[in-house]
């Protein structure tokens, strides 16, 4: 009896599921033009300019992460409607210098309070239940990074000194430079093209990994955690961006348990690694879990073993990752403007007599290899996107304007990097916009600099700067002293540059041609 009472309930049901299929359709349509009208005519951010969908529903934002074009959507509505712009219900985007500061550094309000920097826009608890640096909340961050910071600050001490600066870990980055040089040169022997991309990934993997090589540079393999963790940060960005869209919470479900699985080896893995590291100590080795663990501290001051764990497996990639995309970035500019590779050649070439004289005190003294390097950053910043921050529910000011509280805001590095607001020529990759007083171009005396900020600022600004400066020195500097690089297909090839975003950039191969430099240049 009960059988058949299932039976037929479930018949009835499939039998009137049109019925309730287009019921429920109806009540969400009607749900989301309420929704739209107020977003458009009510709600406090209406008066802000930006397209009316983008300000009426979040689909658009949500479709443009979804596709990988995160970082374009906003500059393309900065390049219409000017330096602030909605570009969702609730979300304002700037390219303003002064919102750089209002919005990422503390700062005094009108009657000469303190007022800290806007709040993250959410954070992450990772495996174990913590949170890594990179999304922790404020109280939790400033703790976390106290400790880390004896690893990346310019001032980082070690074992055998108590104040030593980054220079001191220099041996170990030339170590793996000398490998890359050594693969250039079988590269050029063996007259084949090299993925620079793939290159600059294992460089940078294995100078920040656990506490050991990967051996990514002497074997020239891709570890396995490398390319799980790079496809859950992928796929798990393309679900959470996609989450607004209608019905995609449903249609995204099956693919859910495929992120989860990957991201639970990552984390197994990383956890590994790090208890094994861990267990040796600071004393043995001089890298940077050494610095951490000789200053950590058990009294609730210091960071957590979970705590390491978890920052260390984001610091892993974002470190590297970040890193290898610059680089990357600033080889293909390089090689598609002659006569910007023709300086830094000279330069280079002129101020060095031999490889092994290259280090990171000259480099640093090198005026046109640095503004090579910033206007990579401007033009290829490895974070083009914004990182969003909250405003107080009292409501601030940001880049003169009042902004009401709890509003989404963000500053997208490569919005504000290519407005003609900030910067004179903004397509073209200048050098020269960044040197020095006198030696600049007047054409570019305009330029905002300021509004260029691809390490942040304020209490979360990067970490690993210092760090990641030092590999760009090293590593650039050696590869065009030594070598002459062309990129296969000519410079009319297809612009490499142009990349989708999903988290971090999908970037192609980039396959260069590599020859032993010749004496003439």
């Amino acid at each position: 009896m009960a059988l058949e009472f299932l039976t037929s309930a479930i018949a009835r049901i499939v039998q009137h599921l049109p019925y309730y299929a287009g019921l429920g359709l109806f009540i969400w349509v009607v749900y989301s033009g309420f929704v739209w009208i107020y977003n458009v005519f009510f709600h406090p951010l209406r008066n802000f300019p930006g397209p009316m969908f983008s300000a009426a529903s979040q689909i658009p934002h949500a479709w443009a992460g979804f596709v990988g074009d995160s970082h374009l959507y906003p500059q393309r509505l900065h390049a219409q409607y000017g330096e602030i712009v909605r570009i969702a219900p609730n979300e304002l985007s700037f390219i303003t210098e002064q919102a750089w500061k209002d919005i990422h550094m503390h700062r005094q309000d009108a009657n000469g309070k303190a007022v800290k920097q806007l709040a993250k826009h959410g954070s992450i608890v990772h495996g174990d239940g913590v949170y890594s640096i990179l999304d922790a909340p404020d109280d939790v961050h400033a703790r976390q990074r106290k400790m880390l910071s004896h690893a990346f600050s310019d001032r980082a001490s070690c074992a055998k000194r108590r104040s030593l600066k980054l220079r001191a870990q220099e041996p170990v980055l030339q170590s793996y430079a000398d490998l890359v040089m050594r693969n250039l040169r079988d590269d050029a022997r063996c007259n084949r093209p090299v993925d620079i991309v793939e290159t600059f990934n294992f460089f940078s993997f294995d100078i920040i990994a656990f506490g050991e090589s990967f051996k990514a540079c002497e074997t020239r393999e891709e570890h396995p955690w490398f390319a799980q963790f790079a496809n859950t940060i992928k796929f798990g960005s393309i679900l959470a961006m996609a989450s607004p869209l209608p019905f995609a919470p449903i249609l995204m479900l099956p693919f859910v348990p495929f992120v989860m699985k990957r991201a639970k080896f990552v984390f197994d893995f990383t956890k590994e690694k790090v208890k094994s590291r861990i267990a040796q100590g600071d004393k043995e080795k001089l890298d940077f879990m050494a610095l951490v663990l000789k200053h950590n501290t058990d009294d609730g001051n210091g960071i957590t073993i979970p705590e390491i764990i978890s920052t260390f497996e984001a610091l892993s990639i974002a470190g590297s990752e970040t890193t290898a995309t610059l680089m990357s970035g600033l080889m293909w500019y390089l090689h598609t403007n002659p006569s910007v590779l023709q300086k830094l050649r000279k330069e280079l070439r002129t101020t060095f007599d031999s490889d092994s004289s290259i280090n990171l005190l000259k480099v640093d003294q090198l005026p046109y290899f640095q503004a090579v390097v910033q206007e990579a950053l401007r033009m290829y910043s490895p974070i083009g996107i914004a990182v969003p921050r909250r405003t107080p529910p009292s409501g601030i000011s940001i880049s003169g304007e009042w902004i009401p509280g709890n509003t989404t805001v963000g500053m997208p590095h490569l919005a504000a990097s290519w407005s003609p607001t900030n910067f004179a020529e903004p397509t073209k990759f200048a050098p020269e916009r960044h040197l020095r007083n006198g030696e600049r171009p007047e054409i570019y005396e305009g330029d905002k600099r300021g509004a260029m900020q691809p390490f942040s600022l304020g209490p979360r600004g990067c970490l690993g700067k210092n760090l990641a400066n030092a590999e760009i020195k090293l590593i650039i500097s050696r590869m065009i002293y030594n070598f002459d690089f062309e990129v296969v297909g000519g410079r009319e090839r297809e612009d490499w540059a142009v990349q989708k975003v999903w988290g971090l950039y999908d970037k192609k191969p980039l396959m260069l041609w590599v020859k032993e430099r010749k004496e003439e240049n």
